[in-house]
């Protein structure tokens, strides 16, 4: 039978072609870095051989393995087949960061409302490693009784079959944006112990669709369509992504226009922002951060911070790049500009002669965006679409970004709106901008109060979201571990 949607028949023969194709042209990507998986084998053999200690995680990620299908001993499930189960897939570190006040309020939702003692326990998915340090690093030791990790296997039907199996879920939940075919077919397709076909729901949270991947997708009619008829349930973070579903041909019953929960981030913590801005001996100094800055937003940053620095001596940058593999090239950047660095992996305070901080660890942003007096937020001038400024809101702190905001537009126009954020368009305006702020400091204080106060007014959305997917969990895959 033809899949008809938007009035295009799409035949069964051309999807299964399709899908072969991509299967196969995902076994070429997995044979082609396979030798990366054999490298770190060897490294971990020779490790075991020589009883060399591994440092960090080397001791226990196992990556490659799992990108593979070798879940193993990374999981630590819950054996009580009364309890449910969530598998949430995030991306990486921003998706995570969303997911974890979703995943509290999901536990307390569930605490409250549940009338048979049914427990909830998560499994977190990602594709890279600084998500999966994002997620223990924000996970308190309550949680992490909660919470289990692995990363996500290539999308093949055997691979994501058996993550599946492994993982036993009762409801599958994607962050923002990533709609792998495969894994939403097996979800699909799903058995139960007893070989019984149920439907795993799968819900897109947050759901993001720009128009260029909607065009990508459309392309590929034969793969993408059936794939976005198996969904359960997506919940659109703003109008545009509502309106590419919807002509993504999605059943309109399957699609709700939520609002985006980035919104419901968790209090920040002002009192250790400020006892942190003590302790690297910056009480005394104006603060301007970029965070997540990609090449050529941190040689804009020094261009304004050389122009300003003989009227605001007490003027010093935090330097925060997005990539580790940037660490050392940045490095090298601003010590070519004669600017005394120093490296915060390697001292706990600034000199008073210090020119910048570098943030050359991650995990440590969202807790400096606390010491600062204004926050530039990068891959908004270097076109990477912008990176999420709702840390530096949630610290009362003025925000400047450059043109280039399309990752998050509505948050960024929202706090636009608010009086909290100004997009400059151009160089002259980002440092006619920053002068403005670092010449009149109850201005800078009162756009700062602008943006947390529009995060607060616009939070709520996760109550919503939450008491839905619960309604989801109860109501589908009651008999999944029976």
């Amino acid at each position: 039978m033809n899949l008809l949607i938007n009035g295009r028949k799409t035949s069964p023969i051309k999807r299964q072609l399709t899908l072969l194709l991509y299967n196969f042209l995902l076994v070429i990507f997995l044979l082609v870095d396979l030798t990366k998986w054999v490298a770190a084998l060897v490294k971990q053999a020779t490790f075991f051989l020589v009883r060399k200690p591994l440092k960090g995680n080397e001791k226990r990620d196992w990556f490659w393995g799992q990108k593979y299908g070798l879940v193993g001993k990374s999981l630590t499930l819950d054996k009580n087949t009364q309890n449910k189960r969530v598998m949430i897939h995030c991306a990486s570190v921003g998706e995570v960061v969303a997911a974890i006040p979703l995943i509290k309020k999901l536990l307390a939702s569930n605490d409250v409302d549940n009338s048979s003692d049914t427990e909830l326990s998560f499994v977190v998915t990602t594709n890279t490693k600084t998500g999966k340090e994002q997620l223990f690093r924000l996970l308190d030791k309550a949680l992490k009784v909660k919470v289990s990790h692995t990363y996500l296997p290539v999308d093949l039907p055997w691979l994501m079959s058996s993550l599946l199996k492994q993982v036993q879920p009762d409801l599958v939940i994607i962050m923002e944006v990533e709609l792998w075919p495969n894994l939403i077919n097996q979800c699909y397709k799903y058995k139960n112990k007893q070989g019984h076909k149920i439907q795993l729901p799968v819900c897109i949270v947050n759901a993001r669709l720009t128009d260029k991947t909607r065009r990508g997708y459309q392309k590929l009619t034969s793969l993408s369509e059936p794939m976005i008829q198996q969904l359960h349930q997506v919940y659109a973070r703003n109008q545009t992504d509502f309106d590419n579903y919807l002509a993504m041909g999605i059943n309109p019953d399957k699609l709700s226009l939520l609002g985006n929960i980035k919104f419901d981030i968790e209090p920040a913590d002002m009192s250790a922002a400020q006892e942190l801005r003590d302790a690297l001996n910056l009480t005394k100094r104006k603060v301007i951060i970029v965070g997540s800055s990609h090449e050529g937003e941190e040689s804009l940053l020094v261009e304004a911070y050389q122009q300003f620095k003989s009227q605001y001596p007490d003027l010093i940058l935090i330097i925060c790049p997005r990539h580790p593999e940037r660490f050392i090239p940045v490095f090298e950047y601003l010590t070519s500009q004669q600017l005394s660095v120093v490296k915060m992996s390697e001292s706990e305070s600034a000199e008073t002669t210090t020119d910048v901080l570098l943030g050359d660890q991650m995990g440590q942003l969202s807790k400096l965006y606390g010491v600062c007096d204004i926050a530039f937020v990068g891959g908004s001038f270097a076109e990477r679409g912008g990176h999420n400024p709702i840390e530096a809101a949630a610290f009362a702190k003025p925000i400047i970004m450059g043109p280039h905001v399309y990752n998050n537009p509505e948050i960024c126009n929202t706090l636009a709106n608010g009086g909290g954020l100004v997009i400059a368009n151009t160089h002259f305006e980002f440092i006619t901008q920053i002068n403005l702020w670092l010449s009149d400091s109850e201005l800078t204080s009162n756009t700062g109060k602008k943006a947390l106060a529009t995060l607060q007014n616009n939070a709520g959305i996760i109550n919503t979201l939450s008491t839905e997917l619960l309604r989801t969990l109860n109501a589908k895959n009651s008999n999944a571990k029976e």
